[in-house]
């Protein structure tokens, strides 16, 4: 049986969490929505249609993210009528009664539910399935304290750990299998100082591979650090970059570039993390090595003359990496000498600064 720390809700004895998927034919449109579970008795489809709408602001995955964990928590949680114990196996239509504020199961036909692409679902790894395993540390589940954050994704410490939790847990469950492998062939293929390190591979009872551990960042994604100071913000965008093309060198180019798959560990270095192959064009629009560099730098903030040259040229230039690093590389030789130095002239602090 998979264990309930899978997903965001405890399931019923026998019944697991599988997978969603999100359908969509126009950006501005509502979302069909298929929830996938499995019981002793067999497969149960849930179809929502018409009412979820993405946040596509934040980028198509994220948005995502955020929808089948509120599906999850909505339809299967709380309000759903029957029960999800109680529903035999099968495909149901799923409508919202405003007069219950549930959700009402109906039996449906499998051929009237919308076709979606073929999926593969991550299962519980046997461990002699991951190639030289033998390399890679073990951690054991039940000798963690587990924090789930979010779908598939959850923080960890081991039992009588006391602050920050060391771990950060990504489950196999969360995405299709060959995304597994892709992000665990990427991570023991790359090494880099600011490319996530793996630390191994999370285990459950029976020894089956569940998950991988990372380290946890303790200062989070570069989402939320609007209040840092310029420094740190060039000193991140100048280390992604070095990480952007030491990836370029395995003909592996990063193309979901955006503040929410950097992260800053606790010495204030910028980690770039997500391998897991689900990656979009996002932010790295109009086929620009640089494009998605300045929309990061622009979410997190900035002032003066010298980044602004620097966004728009990242931005409708189509700079190369490599370009870039020899940009920022000066801007932040400015930096530097306006920290070491008070007599600099006003105008190169203004240049960076601006005027305020």
């Amino acid at each position: 049986m998979s264990q309930t720390i899978f997903s965001p809700i405890q399931w019923p004895s026998g019944w697991r969490y599988s997978f969603c998927e999100i359908d969509e034919d126009d950006q501005s449109n509502p979302m069909c929505i298929r929830l996938h579970l499995t019981t002793h008795l067999g497969q149960v489809d849930l179809v929502l249609l018409d009412l979820w709408h993405l946040d596509w602001d934040n980028g198509q995955e994220d948005a995502c993210e955020r929808l089948e964990t509120s599906a999850l928590e909505s339809v299967c949680h709380e309000h759903l009528s029957p029960a999800l114990d109680t529903l035999p196996s099968g495909s149901y239509w799923l409508n919202w009664d405003e007069a219950s504020s549930r959700w009402q199961a109906s039996l449906d036909s499998l051929h009237e539910i919308p076709d979606s692409r073929p999926i593969t679902v991550a299962e519980p790894i046997p461990l002699t399935e991951i190639p030289d395993y033998t390399r890679l540390p073990l951690y054991r589940a039940h000798e963690l304290n587990i924090h789930r954050i979010g779908a598939g994704l959850a923080t960890a410490a081991p039992n009588g750990h006391l602050g920050t939790p060391p771990y950060f847990l990504k489950y196999n469950s969360r995405k299709p299998l060959e995304n597994f492998f892709s992000e665990l062939s990427a991570l023991r293929r790359f090494s880099h100082p600011s490319i996530i390190k793996l630390l191994g591979l999370l285990v459950d009872s029976d020894n089956n591979v569940i998950g991988i551990v990372l380290p946890n960042a303790e200062h989070g994604t570069l989402d939320g650090q609007t209040e840092a100071t310029i420094q740190h913000k060039i000193q991140w965008i100048s280390e992604i970059i070095d990480a952007m093309i030491y990836l370029k060198t395995f003909d592996a180019p990063y193309t979901d570039l955006k503040c929410s798959n950097v992260v800053v560990d606790s010495n204030l270095k910028a980690i770039l993390v997500d391998f897991d192959g689900g990656h979009t064009l996002g932010k790295n629009q109009k086929n620009s090595e640089s494009f998605a560099l300045a929309v990061m730098l622009e979410e997190m903030g900035y002032s003066g003359e010298l980044l602004k040259r620097f966004v728009e040229g990242a931005k409708t230039g189509h700079w190369t990496l490599e370009k870039c690093r020899e940009s920022i590389r000066n801007i932040l030789s400015v930096v530097h000498g306006i920290s070491d130095s008070c007599s600099l002239p006003s105008r190169h602090r203004s240049d960076l600064c601006g005027s305020a």
